[in-house]
């Protein structure tokens, strides 16, 4: 899995609250995804905070879609070899990527996923969101195919444990130090 890394000082994501992190920020994470098809739909499954797509096979999208956190995601073959999913209806309360860059609802992202040889993946992704920026822009990824099994190392997002783990990293593990 490689990471996605630019220029300039990181945030880290705000996990408190455990939303979704969003469509191009999922591979930021070391962890694992799984792409099922089936006739009507491919299944993108994400160990991170365990989540999943529907990509509607050789379909429509609506004509006003409800805004959400992943998108409404339809998806078709080009080539025989690559899988295109184009996606719209996004709500804007995700990052696209670790630096925190937004998007707004008028985002319309498209992936390309192909394979590129036995033991990599490659996927192109173009961001076009004119609410956001005044061009389309590119990334393009490669990720190294997995042989350990899916859901090995997952992790689940619990509001508990985050805010007991904010509450410890808040918190001096050392009083200070008293004057006499």
């Amino acid at each position: 899995m490689s990471f996605l890394s630019y220029g300039g000082r990181l945030r880290q994501p705000n996990m408190k609250y455990c939303e979704p992190v969003g469509v191009m920020r999922i591979y930021a994470w070391p962890t694992k995804t799984k792409f099922v098809q089936t006739p009507e739909a491919v299944y993108i499954l994400y160990e991170f905070g365990v989540n999943f797509r529907v990509v509607r096979l050789n379909s429509k999208h609506p004509e006003d879609p409800d805004p959400q956190w992943w998108g409404d995601s339809i998806g078709w073959y080009e080539n025989g070899d690559t899988l295109v999913v184009d996606t719209i209806g996004f709500n804007d309360k995700t990052w696209l990527d670790q630096a925190g860059r937004p998007h707004t609802e008028k985002l319309h992202f498209i992936e390309r996923y192909k394979r590129a040889d036995q033991n990599t993946l490659q996927l192109n992704e173009t961001v076009d969101d004119p609410g956001a920026y005044t061009k389309p822009w590119d990334v393009a990824l490669k990720f190294t195919l997995s042989t350990t099994g899916f859901l090995h190392d997952q992790w689940a997002c619990s509001t508990r444990e985050n805010q007991d783990f904010l509450n410890k990293l808040g918190k001096p593990a050392v009083g200070p130090s008293s004057s006499k």
